[in-house]
């Protein structure tokens, strides 16, 4: 998105943040409501996941797939809040890009997980290597903690014996070991593939991903582009050097907004769609939202437009 092609205001941020922060609200309610509607967030009656609640060969696996999803766009809407919080005045020009990469990062794995073109099949092979990789990565903690002051050898174990239980039962329903050069279980269902390639295949925002990943590195480069101009008010030294201060400005906070709710949404369209929910109620949410947000068609997960440009990009 261009954004030289606006001269927002800072009254245009203070409205913005009005705007997504009455779309979570309302996001959430139509969560409880569906919650309490369809007694805990079961499916429409001949909807795709209530046929593949139905008809796969275990319920509990089909039931993995979407509280896991659940739980990340959770995490998604807790980032959003957080952005919020820090764009509004007094206004952090750096903490709130961060937000936006781990907003990326999760909504990279749901979308990956509740894709519309896959079926139940690939959909549990997919939860199955996220599970076994978020297993790995507890099991380093976990080895990293024994090293120092306060082993705990048995929780370790645990979480082997709980990798090994998940690659039964991956194995029991079909799911093929990936197996490295020397032999060991890397994955299972499918090979988990790096995060920078899953946000740029399922988002289309490797960009994004990668400036918003130098900032959370602290590189000085991306620091000093996005949160920092020179201070004309100070002259510069004999060396032609002049002083940075803190600066980001409302383009910015809008785009940042832009990639985060379109990330956001398409997770939360993928859902409904899949739950066979009235797609009117949650169109008619989302077009109003963007359109007070002024996002083209294009960005909007739920219209042609958008499908194309993706059909397009993932071509080229």
């Amino acid at each position: 998105m261009d954004m030289n092609n606006f001269n927002f205001t800072t009254k245009d941020v203070l409205d913005t943040l009005k705007i997504v922060d009455e779309f979570l609200l309302t996001t959430r309610q139509l969560q409880i409501a569906k919650r309490n509607q369809c007694n805990g967030l079961y499916p429409n009656t001949g909807s795709i996941a209530a046929k593949e609640l139905q008809n796969f060969k275990k319920i509990e696996s089909v039931q993995n797939v979407y509280k896991s999803s659940f739980l990340k766009m959770d995490c998604a809407a807790d980032h959003l809040m957080l952005m919020i919080k820090g764009f509004t005045p007094p206004v952090m020009t750096l903490a709130p890009w961060v937000n936006v990469r781990s907003i990326l990062e999760l909504c990279a794995h749901v979308s990956w997980v509740l894709d519309l073109e896959i079926n139940i099949e690939t959909r549990v092979n997919r939860i199955f290597a996220i599970r076994y990789d978020e297993l790995k990565q507890q099991k380093v903690i976990s080895e990293i903690r024994n090293n120092r002051s306060r082993p705990d050898e048995k929780q370790t174990d645990a979480i082997k014996k709980r990798m090994k239980i998940v690659l039964d039962d991956g194995l029991t329903l079909g799911c093929p070991e990936i197996k490295n050069h020397k032999g060991i279980t890397v994955s299972i269902g499918e090979r988990m593939p790096l995060i920078t390639d899953l946000v740029k295949v399922t988002l289309d925002r490797e960009f994004e991903y990668r400036m918003t990943s130098a900032i959370a590195h602290g590189d000085i480069w991306a620091t000093t582009q996005m949160g920092y101009q020179q201070n004309k008010k100070i002259a510069s030294n004999e060396k032609g050097i002049t002083p940075i201060e803190k600066h980001i400005t409302p383009e910015a906070i809008f785009y940042a907004f832009h990639i985060s709710i379109s990330a956001f949404s398409q997770c939360f369209w993928y859902w409904w769609k899949l739950y066979g929910w009235d797609e009117n109620e949650i169109t008619s949410l989302l077009d109003n939202t963007f359109d007070k947000l002024k996002y083209s068609n294009s960005h909007r997960p739920w219209k042609n437009e958008y499908l194309q440009l993706q059909q397009s990009s993932h071509l080229s």
